[in-house]
């Protein structure tokens, strides 16, 4: 048995063969040209990943601004006027926001009015809790006696 290398080979053989070497080279070069194309195709990916994650943080930062600015506003502790409240709250729930003020006044009125009734209750429920306590203790002090 002779080895591979040492057979006589005829030229059709050889004919294959650098047909083979050929196909094999195209391919290997096809397969570079993708290899490229696809690591471009990463990267602009990852660009474009970049650019909507760095639009996204800054809608949430601006969010984020018109909400302390509302928060500031509604405490008090800001310098904002009620005109530019009343623009970064339609700015921060959308233009669908009506704004209605007698309307918001009637009902801030009817809210203030209950809210001071409930104090009003609680106020009597604190001031009988503290007569009975003082009672509870004034018994106590009496029976020690």
């Amino acid at each position: 048995v002779q080895s591979l290398e040492a057979r006589p080979t005829n030229g059709h053989e050889d004919h294959l063969s650098n047909g083979h070497r050929d196909a094999q080279d195209e391919l290997e070069q096809e397969l570079i040209g993708l290899r490229s194309e696809l690591e471009l195709e990463k990267q602009r990916s990852t660009q474009q990943s970049l650019g909507a994650e760095r639009s996204r943080r800054t809608a949430a930062d601006e969010r984020c601004m018109v909400l302390q600015a509302l928060r500031d506003f509604v405490t008090g502790e800001g310098q904002l006027s009620e005109a530019k409240a009343e623009e970064a709250l339609r700015q921060l729930l959308g233009e669908s926001l009506r704004l209605e003020k007698d309307v918001d006044l009637q009902n801030a009125e009817r809210l203030l009015k209950k809210q001071e009734h409930c104090h009003r209750e609680e106020l009597r429920d604190l001031v009988a809790l503290c007569n009975q306590e003082l009672r509870r203790r004034d018994r106590s002090a009496s029976e020690l006696l």
